[in-house]
């Protein structure tokens, strides 16, 4: 025989039960939707990865003296006129890759004179490149390295001329501009580096200072985007699934170590309500008198409390030997009419939401 370890009503246990079995098969169900859905992400991944250091520089040479024994000057310091034997432009740049890359490409720097008034060019002179290279090569880097040399005599010449004609109210400036392109052809893919590189010397000055303005160091990749389906939480799978079983557990423990209260049950918790709630307009009798000619019964035990009220007299009830209603009945006597209540079993217990006291199983 099962224990029994809790009572409740009829109607709370049908409710309780049904809603942990419902709750456990709404889990379940969900956990089966959740399995079977899937997310597709798009996701970046890089193939190559490159590196671009330019690092061009200038040096001048001087004739040699004894303030300047070996006759070199570093870039960015001004030298006398008199005392310049040429200017020497350096130009090396490194390019790294991730992967191994068949290097090509072409580079050329071009040397020419201008006019400037203000930030306007009113007219130029080209001369022959100054250095020129080709690109071929393999590997993961590949370094980009050539020099030029300047002599300033022709340029000081047409220097000297362009002023005659134009008069001092221009700047003319000697520019050394160097441009091309490096392509790297990778397992991966094709990427092309932009080479660009620039040197101003102004002529009208009584020193000569080349000053740069050349390209900054550069990175770039190569990348592709691939589809990366994303299955659904192992850990909220498994919370689905405990969470299910735990709730059909639940409802089937439920129903089984818990009993509903019988007819009999309902009706002795109803009577002891009565008693506990309204005793103390009550009278408790050791035996019944029937002595009223004229007896009516009533529906409700709230009819008899109105008539109770309503007649200012007290409810009468004959108590058994444990203090309780003996058989069910209340009842009021008005003149030679007795009205009395007889609680029964009910059919139902929809009815007990709002009472206070269970009946003790």
């Amino acid at each position: 025989m099962r224990k029994i370890y809790y009572r409740c009503r009829k109607t709370a246990r049908t409710l309780a039960v049904s809603g942990l079995l419902l709750a456990g098969a709404a889990a379940a169900a969900a956990v089966i939707w959740y399995s079977g859905q899937t997310k597709t992400t798009k996701e970046e991944q890089i193939q190559y990865e490159y590196h671009y250091t330019p690092s061009a520089s200038s040096s001048t040479h001087v004739v040699a003296n004894e303030l300047i024994p070996d006759g070199v000057l570093p870039g960015g310091v001004s030298c006398p006129k008199n005392l310049l034997d040429y200017l020497q432009i350096d130009y090396l740049g490194t390019f790294d890759g991730s992967l191994d890359a068949v290097y090509t490409g072409t580079y050329q720097a071009d040397i020419y004179m201008r006019g400037m008034q203000g930030d306007l060019q009113v007219w130029r002179k080209d001369y022959p490149p100054l250095l020129s290279g080709t690109i071929e090569g393999e590997g993961t880097s590949y370094t980009i390295e050539n020099s030029g040399k300047i002599y300033m005599g022709g340029y000081e010449n047409f220097a000297a001329q362009a002023n005659a004609l134009w008069g001092k109210s221009q700047n003319i400036d000697l520019v050394v501009n160097l441009t091309g392109e490096l392509h790297a052809s990778t397992s991966e893919g094709d990427v092309t580096q932009a080479l660009k590189e620039e040197f101003v010397l102004p002529m009208n000055q009584a020193v000569y200072l080349l000053s740069r303005t050349g390209a900054e160091p550069s990175t770039g990749n190569l990348k592709t985007y691939v589809d990366v389906v994303e299955n659904p939480e192992p850990w909220i799978l498994n919370c689905g699934i405990a969470a299910s079983v735990l709730l059909f557990l639940s409802g089937i423990l439920f129903w089984f170590f818990t009993a509903a209260y019988s007819e009999e049950e309902l009706c002795t918790w109803r009577l002891k309500n009565y008693l506990k709630n309204y005793g103390s307009r009550m009278i408790p009798l050791k035996k019944d008198h029937r002595v009223c000619t004229r007896v009516c019964e009533v529906m409700t035990f709230q009819e008899i409390l109105k008539l109770a009220d309503e007649l200012e007299i007290p409810i009468f009830y004959v108590a058994d030997e444990q203090g309780a209603v003996k058989d069910s009945c209340f009842y009021i006597i008005n003149q030679d009419t007795r009205y009395e209540y007889t609680e029964h079993a009910p059919k139902s217990d929809m009815g007990l939401a709002t009472q206070t006291e269970e009946p003790q199983g």
